[in-house]
């Protein structure tokens, strides 16, 4: 399964199958790195290292302005916060299990290149 990495890129991530710590309503996002390589990609954040295997992924879209990472939380954290509600704030990429959220920059260009690539 080792291969040469595509690409790195910074995100914040709510992964379907994370649970809230005891106690909690909501699972926290988790800020981290998505590695890209042929047959995955690979979430590497805060003690979580969790694989998407390519054939897993059924769609990539970006993120509507105002769409929220939690039901408590808006996505875009990074950009002024008047820019949330009209700017793309990330992408998520829809598996079997449930969506994946990554609040990050350049979200249009990331869902492409991951449905290009996966989808």
């Amino acid at each position: 399964m080792a291969g040469p990495v595509l690409d790195t890129w910074d995100v914040v991530a709510v992964a379907p199958t994370w649970q809230p710590a005891p106690g909690a309503d909501s699972v926290e996002p988790v800020a981290g790195r998505l590695v890209l390589f042929t047959d995955r990609l690979v979430f590497e954040g805060e003690g979580r290292s969790e694989t998407l295997m390519a054939g897993d992924v059924l769609e990539a879209g970006p993120l509507s302005p105002g769409s929220r990472l939690t039901p408590d939380e808006l996505a875009g954290r990074w950009m002024p916060k008047p820019l949330r509600r009209v700017r793309c704030p990330g992408f998520a990429i829809r598996t079997s299990a449930g969506a994946w959220v990554f609040d990050c920059p350049h979200g249009v260009k990331r869902a492409r290149e991951v449905g290009a690539r996966y989808g």
